[in-house]
């Protein structure tokens, strides 16, 4: 007897949302837990006088999901990564500079982020050499309405719940000091 495995956690409804986005700009992933959908809002090279410059954007929603009990997590995990080669002038002496920034936020985001970088660009002419825009949530309701559709019920997932904890045990905090500051004040 073989052990074939079974479906990919989420396999159905990962079908509906690469429905949902065909002829979009989203990519839907398997992963262990679930899946993917993935924007890659901006991916661009370009050169400035003194610099060699890229810039990656991705906004990438983790979907969990509970097959069993058909419900589903979304965490929206934003990635920048953004790099610069060149010569920088400090005090007329010019000095090889390498800079390298990448932020990851995870949790649930929203938002709008646009912008424009210029330079040029790869096919050698000057001008807007990366331009985005995009809503951070826009995947994410992607998978509402695809999961929606087939009956699943979303849950918190585990990076909002540390969220709200941490934001719960900081507002007791906050009020704690209130009350023992408004105490040593009636009492002083």
């Amino acid at each position: 007897m073989t052990n074939t495995p079974g479906p990919a956690p989420g396999a159905a409804l990962a079908e509906e949302v690469r429905r949902f986005t065909a002829g979009g700009p989203y990519e839907v992933r398997p992963t262990g837990y679930g899946f993917d959908v993935e924007l890659t809002a901006v991916d661009a090279r370009w050169t400035t006088l003194m610099f060699r410059n890229r810039l990656r954007r991705a906004v990438v929603h983790q979907v969990r999901v509970d097959d069993a009990r058909r419900r589903y997590s979304v965490t929206d995990r934003t990635v920048d990564v953004e790099w610069q080669a060149g010569v920088e002038l400090g005090g007329g002496v010019p000095r090889p500079r390498f800079r390298y920034a990448k932020e990851v936020t995870s949790g649930r985001s929203w938002g709008i982020s646009r912008g424009k970088q210029f330079g040029l660009r790869d096919d050698g002419t000057v001008g807007v050499a990366a331009e985005w825009e995009y809503r951070v949530g826009e995947g994410r309701e992607l998978v509402r309405r695809a999961a929606g559709e087939q009956g699943w019920t979303e849950q918190v997932g585990r990076d909002q719940k540390i969220g709200l904890i941490a934001a719960g045990i900081g507002l007791a905090i906050a009020l704690l000091v209130i009350v023992i500051v408004g105490l040593v004040l009636l009492g002083g």
